[in-house]
């Protein structure tokens, strides 16, 4: 998925007066604005631990100064994305500041710089989702400059510590229990994981593979995180804009920590880790920690290997979890496996023993959604059933529709009267309507709708088949939120061609 997929950036962004929250008491009285301002942006580390930006606040602008981390690969793009994070922390502390300029040097070389300015509305259009990641970058200029004397920025003893993963954790038994292997040849990605978990289907087309331990109710994932337009983003750059943009859109959400990791058996890959526990919409308080490191394959992507529990019981799964990293390796297509025993769902044929979808059977008519998806019967009037996925981020859920056919109304009409309804009940915005056929062997002949509906988080995407069979009117449906329609619109495909007639 592109980065804004991976990073789950789909929330509206909300400016609140923070202030208040530098510091506490007689220490933050004690400190002028500018001082309160420079230390909440460095308790956010986003540039990195052991790094200092120092901040010039002026009426309506600021201005921060400070270095690039060496490990910064596409420089000019982290500059980017760093001044975005960094503006948008200072106009929680200083609401009155319309315009943020960030000089950046390189550390290896301070005499060299970037210079980049960002505006509110930059903020703002990004974070109400009105641009994407990609469209915001190339938005915000960036001005890289040689001098003849090297800068002094702070420096305040860099020193970032990379913690090596343990094979066990403190505390907890180690359990025996037979691992099988996946690989795939697509993401030259190989590891080991417990034969004990279960594959479960995502929506989600980057979703690499996603694994569900239910004795401990720990789930895994590997995914995709890729701006096709910016490559090269760091890993660093990507968990900032998920602490910035992502985490405050989930509830009572707080980080527990953000640290850097050896992967890999020879602890040969560095990844950014952060921890952090939230409450989900039943009440449950979940807490996950997601691993974002580099794919060395395509400088256009990262990987995030993800694990979500019930935030009592996550220590259970970390045993499983920390394996899963120690076994981590990024092979040369050639060396893996044709076959694998765990598959990439809709990207490569799955073996006779594995289960990908499951089918729903109503009357005379059989639609596939994926395994491990909550279906729920006649939810509403004229709805026959809903199945949605269990994924919090890129949401996605199928409806399934039927209305009594009317012999005056064609299947055109009947499509274009919805569309109308729509419009005028949930704001529905037609993005294209034609006529199409579903079924394997494109036999059933409908018409499709693909539209948008406006949402306080993120714009749900809309794809609509309707088709006729026994005196019905059906109407299949897609709706996804965080998804892009490219990868939204292979989903639907899909959904269409696996439609059934008896």
């Amino acid at each position: 998925m592109p980065l804004r997929k991976i990073l789950c950036l789909i929330s509206i962004l909300t400016f609140a007066v923070l202030a208040g929250r530098i510091e506490a008491g007689a220490r933050s009285a004690a400190l002028s604005k500018q001082q309160q301002v420079e230390v909440g942006l460095n308790k956010a580390d986003i540039v990195g631990k052991g790094y200092v930006l120092r901040v010039r606040l002026g009426a309506d602008e600021a201005t921060v100064s400070g270095f690039l981390p060496r490990s910064s690969v596409a420089k000019e793009n982290d500059a980017k994305i760093d001044s975005v994070l960094i503006a948008k922390r200072i106009l929680e502390l200083a609401p009155q500041v319309t315009r943020v300029t960030c000089n950046f040097y390189e550390e290896e070389n301070p005499k060299v710089t970037y210079a980049v300015a960002v505006t509110i509305s930059d903020v703002k259009a990004f974070g109400s989702g009105l641009v994407s990641i990609d469209q915001l970058l190339k938005s915000i200029k960036v001005q890289r400059t040689t001098v003849a004397h090297a800068a002094q920025p702070a420096r305040a003893g860099i020193s970032v510590q990379r913690q090596v993963i343990k094979a066990s954790v403190p505390g907890m038994t180690i359990r025996k229990q037979v691992l099988r292997t996946f690989e795939d040849p697509v993401s030259h990605l190989r590891f080991s994981y417990p034969a004990a978990c279960e594959l479960l289907h995502d929506s989600d087309s980057d979703t690499i593979i996603k694994l569900m331990r239910f004795s401990d109710g720990c789930a895994y994932d590997v995914r995709y995180a890729r701006s096709s337009a910016n490559p090269g983003i760091s890993a660093n750059a990507a968990v900032g804009f998920i602490r910035t943009f992502f985490l405050p859109t989930l509830k009572n959400c707080n980080i527990v920590d953000q640290k850097w990791l050896q992967l890999g058996a020879s602890h040969n890959t560095t990844g950014s880790a952060l921890i952090f526990t939230f409450t989900g919409d039943d009440g449950q308080r979940f807490k996950q920690q997601m691993v974002v490191f580099p794919d060395r394959g395509d400088q256009n992507r990262l990987k995030i290997l993800a694990m979500t529990s019930d935030a009592k019981h996550f220590d259970r799964g970390l045993m499983d979890y920390n394996g899963i990293l120690l076994s981590l390796q990024e092979a040369d297509p050639a060396s893996l496996s044709r076959t694998s025993s765990v598959v990439r769902p809709g990207h490569r044929s799955s073996p006779s023993n594995e289960v990908t979808e499951q089918v729903f059977r109503h009357a005379n008519l059989e639609i596939s959604y994926p395994i491990g998806w909550l279906v729920k019967n006649n939810p509403d009037e004229n709805d026959i059933v809903k199945i949605t996925s269990p994924a919090k981020i890129n949401w996605a859920q199928i409806s399934l529709s039927a209305h009594p056919a009317i012999s005056s109304v064609t299947l055109a009409e009947f499509a274009e009267a919805i569309h109308q309804d729509f419009a005028s009940k949930i704001n529905f915005k037609l993005v294209k309507q034609i006529h199409d056929a579903g079924g394997q062997k494109r036999n059933i002949e409908g018409e499709r709708l693909v539209g948008t509906v406006p949402s306080p988080k993120v714009p749900l995407l809309l794809h609509l088949f309707f088709f006729q069979s026994g005196g019905i009117y059906y109407s299949l449906g897609l709706t996804t939120a965080g998804i892009d329609e490219q990868h939204a619109s292979k989903q639907f495909d899909h959904l269409v061609e696996r439609i059934k007639l008896h």
